[in-house]
C-alpha cells in the first residue's frame, strides 16, 4: 500500500489516510483551509463547509478543496462498515501526515505529526447501467 490511501474508522468517523504525493502543490494542506493538528481538537469541529467529499459507488471517492479543485480521487478499498457509516454520517475525516505505508503511521502518531479535516461526504448510489466492466465511470469521471 506505499503511496496508496487507505480507509479506517477513527472515533467512529469513517476516514481515510491519505499519504502525502510527492510534490505537496499537488495535494496541500494549510490551516486556512480547515485542516487541524492531531494534538488540537478536530473532534468538536463541525465538517469545514469549504470541503466536498464524494463517494459514488462504493468505491469512487473524489474530495475537492474549498473551491472546487480537486484535492483527492480514487478507489481505496472501503469495506462494507465503512461505507455504513459514511451512509450514516455523511462526513468524512481526512488524515494525512508523513508516512506512505500502514507500518509508517504509528511513527507518524506518535511524532504528532499528523492532520486531520472533517469534510460533509455526500454518498450517490450507482445504477448498474453507469459502470463499466472495469470499475470506471463515465458519470463519475472516474477510473479504476
Amino acid at each position: 500500500m506505499s503511496g496508496q490511501a487507505w480507509s479506517a474508522l477513527v472515533g467512529g468517523l469513517p476516514a481515510l489516510l491519505v499519504p502525502p504525493p510527492a510534490d505537496p502543490v499537488d495535494r496541500p494542506v494549510r490551516a486556512r483551509d480547515g485542516w487541524y493538528d492531531q494534538d488540537q481538537p478536530w473532534s468538536l469541529a463541525a465538517p469545514h463547509r469549504g470541503w466536498q467529499a464524494v463517494l459514488r459507488g462504493e468505491r469512487a471517492l473524489t474530495v475537492n478543496r474549498p473551491g472546487g479543485s480537486l484535492w483527492y480521487r480514487g478507489h481505496p478499498h472501503l469495506p462494507s462498515h465503512w461505507r455504513r457509516a459514511a451512509h450514516t454520517q455523511h462526513v468524512l475525516l481526512l488524515v494525512t501526515g508523513p508516512f506512505q505505508r500502514l507500518t509508517d503511521f504509528p511513527r507518524a502518531v506518535e511524532a504528532n505529526a499528523l492532520k486531520l479535516l472533517l469534510t460533509p461526504l455526500r454518498v450517490q448510489a450507482l445504477s448498474a447501467g453507469q459502470l463499466r466492466d472495469d470499475g470506471s465511470c463515465d458519470a463519475c469521471g472516474t477510473t479504476p
